[in-house]
């Protein structure tokens, strides 16, 4: 699953930085917030010295730039590249944005499929919001309504693809987040420029 989120439209920390066609439609690339992405190159000295940078054990680079230290190795801290996906997600007006990059390998959960109660949304709605963003981002970053319903675990062109469109573990009740992963229905969605299931 994709990571997305959706934003009040502020200048806070938000950038445009080109576009993206797909399949004959423009999408907005942005940068907004960053985290540790990609492996400190080999020619890069970093100091000694630690600094905490919005969560993240630090150090600066040779190269005038943020590393973090993750396990044995640095990861360059950068601006996270989204793609706007839509400027008027489910008619609430704010645009969708879905990370570019795959950021971080966590589990989904342990033992349950219900998204409520997952390992994977606490992450994102605790620490990975608190770090990757600043309290400004997070500030200008909108608290969305968040379907969890058994249509929405179904290709957005056949309600009924699987178990004929039921899912014990699925719920009716939403989750109200800023951070979140796309459903099975929405990665699907030609409107987002997705391919059909």
């Amino acid at each position: 699953k994709r990571l997305r989120l959706t934003y009040h439209d502020t200048k806070t920390g938000y950038k445009k930085t080109g576009t993206q066609n797909i399949n004959g439609t423009n999408y907005d690339l942005v940068t907004f917030g960053n985290f540790p992405q990609f492996e400190k190159d080999s020619n890069v000295t970093v100091s000694t010295t630690a600094t905490n940078v919005n969560g993240f054990t630090c150090y600066k680079g040779d190269d005038d730039e943020w590393y973090a230290k993750l396990s044995s190795k640095y990861y360059k801290v950068e601006p996270i590249k989204w793609r706007v996906l839509t400027t008027d997600y489910n008619g609430s007006g704010k645009k969708l944005l879905l990370a570019e990059n795959i950021l971080i390998n966590k589990a989904y959960h342990a033992s349950s499929n219900n998204y409520k109660n997952s390992y994977i949304r606490a992450y994102l709605t605790g620490d990975f919001l608190t770090t990757a963003f600043t309290q400004e981002e997070q500030d200008a970053i909108a608290a969305t309504t968040v379907i969890n319903n058994a249509r929405s675990t179904n290709p957005d062109s056949n309600d009924n693809q699987w178990i004929n469109g039921a899912n014990q573990y699925a719920s009716d009740t939403p989750t109200g987040d800023k951070i979140f992963l796309l459903s099975t229905q929405e990665i699907t969605k030609a409107d987002y420029g997705f391919a059909a299931y």
